[in-house]
């Protein structure tokens, strides 16, 4: 049944209160009260309206003539039936102001004026305001966007006193639920008083407005997937998820913020990718979670090949054999290379990778051990698999609990599963029957992700909050927090004493103190994600892969690389430095590996570090001289300096007893030559001697051993006599840095 709803309001009268669900009293007016055949129209006698008068004769309204000017007392006669209708009072009919809208308020007044309607619109609202009379009549016919008349509906005013004020009037064509919905396009709608349309008002039914999300460019540049995501809808798009698909497996996810009608966006995925074969098939797709409510949720995705161009490290030197003092920083060069036609991404550590396995599994994220096999956690299949460490074989497997698993932890009985999806921790069976549960502290801001129990609590960690928590299993209730040491934080493991942490987004794998959460050390890894320890090795999630980690190298801190990870392009290389500190180590052998795993399929290369620390070299300025010489001889007292660096000045003195011994001259020693050393001066008192010395701008400064000066004396004591020849002074570099000597001094006695 067709719905019309009318609201007559004359202004000097009582307000109605109109709104679409207010009409509902519409619903009740008979079929017969609906429609009406004759209409009157009342004409003025003024020559202007005679056409007017002759137009509604013909028609077969009812015309009615009364006096412009007294405006009563007016009689007017049908052409056709002869019938005749008197009216009193009469006067003109203006329509003050008209619109279309979608509801009005207590007062009849039109909120949201507009000519744009949509499907799911309960009504749409023709209002106008008129100065009306008693006895005038209103007709309004709706039509569709093909002409035809949807809906007609006529009413006249009774009793009501003319007022110039005007009267208000809502009426109402129903469109959700009702067949205008079914009808989009442009709809018209004609106001006819007294038989004479006054105005027609247009507007438009259609679809809501909606947003619709397509990909529109996919393409790779140094191993990242990019692509271009367009709002082609007519409103805008609120923020969504992407999924990344290689060869029909979910490798990735990306956060995409709203997108406004019209607009394009690039986007990429922080994931690395490493083509297989020949070609690998590329697909993503908008809105993957249904985030947006699209005018179309079919058109999401695009796919694209991609040939797989594929690199070829090169590593120079293969090998580090080093002898250092005691208390030295050494600096070397290694370059990385590629010889290959794809980018060279490559991290490097100093551990071992003692094996690594693979399976069925495409998104591993959670892992634990049990202290005989491996638990892994797929959050895209939503499945906890059970693995042979000695070859990723599947024991069993059963589904999890929620609906995403991104972490897992054994208490020694019972499995803990971290679910993303509904950030809730779930204690199961071995089996997979549900225990209990409780919410992630991360709550509904959070990302629960890795999980692992230290033999008394449960320590968690959160990717949004990027903090771990360490947790009452009891409850779930925080015991302590602190901040995670990266961006994207994602695996737990628990040695006994130490935490081990990975981060997806900085790639770096951390041994963590649990008591403030400070970094013991680090080291890279790609794309680390779930974490275990077997009492000897650490386990963890690379990419698609499990790798077994030797982490009992050296850690300490003495070998250190910079950069640690970077791209190499096709027929480039990249240099990277590497240090050696033997600040703090004893006297002794050590050994470490230099571990480069890298995109280049072929090989993980490893350059062995071989260190011999022997004792500090130690600077010192020693004065030679022969310890007895014989009465009235003559004898030469040489002053040098060895194991010096960069010796560029020195200040030497020189005190005796010159009762014994007399110096008679002071010579520069054989390194101290007048080309090298221009600033030569000597300064002598009656038991002293001081020499200083400067290497000037066209000298070069002396390392390793070095005779400075030579001091010539004359014997003047008897037998018996000695004397000591005591010396001191000062060494700089080049830099006129300070050099830290051994002052050796010397004695002679007389024979």
């Amino acid at each position: 049944m067709k719905r019309i709803g009318i609201v007559l309001v004359i202004s000097i009268a009582l307000a109605i209160v109109a709104s679409c669900a207010a009409i509902a009293s519409a619903e009740d007016i008979s079929e017969s009260d609906r429609k009406y055949s004759a209409t009157t129209i009342f004409v003025s006698d003024n020559s202007s309206t005679i056409q007017d008068t002759e137009n509604a004769t013909i028609l077969g309204y009812t015309t009615v003539v009364y006096n412009e000017t007294s405006k009563k007392d007016a009689v007017g006669k049908n052409s056709t039936t002869g019938q005749i209708a008197t009216l009193l009072s009469l006067g003109s009919v203006t329509i003050l102001d008209h619109t279309m809208c979608k509801a009005v308020d207590e007062d009849t007044n039109p909120i949201d004026r507009t000519s744009q309607f949509y499907t799911t619109d309960m009504c749409a609202i023709l209002w106008y305001k008129a100065n009306v009379h008693t006895g005038d009549t209103f007709t309004q016919r709706w039509y569709d966007p093909n002409g035809n008349l949807e809906d007609e509906r006529t009413y006249e005013i009774s009793d009501i006193p003319w007022s110039s004020a005007g009267s208000k009037t809502a009426s109402y064509l129903y469109i959700s639920g009702d067949p205008p919905a079914n009808k989009p396009g442009r709809w018209y709608v004609s106001l006819y008083c007294n038989g004479v349309r006054k105005f027609t008002e247009y507007f438009t039914i259609s679809a809501p407005k909606k947003p619709d999300l397509i990909i529109t460019d996919i393409y790779e540049k140094d191993n990242t997937i990019y692509y271009k995501i367009k709002n082609q809808g007519i409103a805008n798009a609120g923020s969504s998820h992407s999924y990344l698909y290689i060869d029909g497996s979910k490798k990735a996810e990306d956060y995409v913020g709203s997108i406004s009608a019209g607009s394009t966006r690039t986007e990429h995925f922080d994931f690395i990718w490493e083509c297989s074969g020949s070609e690998d098939t590329i697909k993503v797709c908008a809105d993957a979670k249904s985030d947006v409510p699209e005018s179309s949720g079919t058109n999401n995705c695009k796919s694209k090949t991609l040939t797989c161009l594929f690199p070829d490290i090169l590593v120079s030197p293969t090998k580090f054999n080093e002898t250092l003092p005691q208390n030295t920083t050494w600096n070397g060069t290694m370059s990385i290379g590629n010889s290959g036609e794809g980018v060279l991404h490559f991290n490097i550590g100093d551990v071992d990778i003692v094996k690594s396995v693979s399976g069925i599994w495409t998104n591993p994220s959670g892992l634990t051990w049990d202290g005989q096999y491996l638990w892994l956690g797929d959050w895209w299949a939503d499945k906890i698999y059970k693995l042979s460490p000695l070859d990723g074989s599947i024991i069993t497997s059963f589904s999890v609990p929620g609906s995403s698993c991104n972490g897992l932890a054994w208490d020694g009985q019972y499995l803990w599963v971290s679910d993303s999806s509904e950030q809730k921790i779930y204690k199961i069976s071995t089996t997979g029957l549900p225990l209990t549960s409780f919410s992630a502290p991360g709550g509904s801001s959070g990302w629960a992700r890795g999980s692992v129990w230290d033999g008394q609590y449960l320590w968690h960690v959160d990717h949004h909050m990027k903090k771990i928590y360490k947790l009452n299993p009891s409850d779930g209730s925080v015991i302590k927090s602190f901040s995670a040491p990266g961006d994207g934080p994602a695996g737990l493991a628990w040695d006994g004493q130490y935490l081990w942490h990975s981060d997806c987004n900085s790639n770096m794998i951390y041994k963590i103190e649990p008591i403030i959460g400070s970094v013991i050390t680090s080291f890279p890894a790609s794309e680390p994600r779930g974490l275990a320890w077997d009492g000897q090795y650490l386990w963890c999630n690379v990419e698609s892969k499990i790798c077994q980690i030797d982490v009992a190298g050296d850690l300490a801190g003495w070998l250190s690389k910079v950069p640690t990870s970077g791209t190499v392009s096709p027929s480039s290389q990249t240099n990277i430095t590497v240090t050696i500190n033997t600040t703090g180590l004893a006297i002794g052998e050590y050994n470490a590996n230099i571990t480069i795993t890298s995109n280049d399929h072929d090989e993980s290369v490893v350059v062995p570090v071989n260190l011999t620390v022997r004792p500090k070299d130690i600077t010192t300025v020693t004065v030679k001289n022969p310890t007895e010489v014989s009465e009235g001889e003559n004898f030469t007292a040489t002053v040098s300096a060895d194991n010096v660096k960069s010796l560029a000045i020195f200040i030497v003195e020189l005190t005796y007893d010159p009762s014994v011994i007399k110096l008679t001259n002071v010579e520069r020693g054989s390194s101290i030559t007048t080309s090298r050393w221009s600033n030569w001066n000597i300064t002598q008192y009656t038991d002293t001697a001081m020499v200083i010395a400067l290497s000037g701008q066209s000298g070069s400064p002396i390392s390793g051993y070095a005779e400075l000066a030579r001091f010539e004396f004359d014997v003047v004591g008897v037998a018996g006599d000695k004397s000591a020849i005591e010396i001191k002074g000062s060494l700089s570099d080049s830099d006129v840095e300070p050099i830290e000597p051994k002052w050796m001094d010397s004695e002679v006695t007389v024979i």
